[in-house]
């Protein structure tokens, strides 16, 4: 299957990492130039950007558009948490 994420922030690659962990296809679309939100810009955060980033980086199930914007209608369905 695959998910679209939209927002690069904290709750959107949490959201990503989990579905990559499922083995989903997953496109994230954030707004911003770069991902993070704002806790890209908290120094002291024990959960912080810099460390749920490097978890999904580079994987090869997961494309990332910044500066974007989603539009437009798509089929949806919502499935039960495994």
């Amino acid at each position: 299957m695959r998910v679209l994420v939209v927002g690069g922030g904290i709750a959107g690659i949490s959201a990503a990492r989990a579905l990559l962990r499922w083995g989903e296809e997953v496109i994230i679309v954030e707004k911003e130039e770069k991902l993070g939100g704002l806790m890209s810009q908290i120094a002291n955060c024990s959960v912080s950007f810099q460390t749920l980033f490097p978890e999904i980086e580079g994987e090869r199930n997961l494309r990332i558009f910044t500066s974007a914007r989603a539009e437009g209608s798509v089929p949806t369905s919502v499935l039960p948490m495994p």
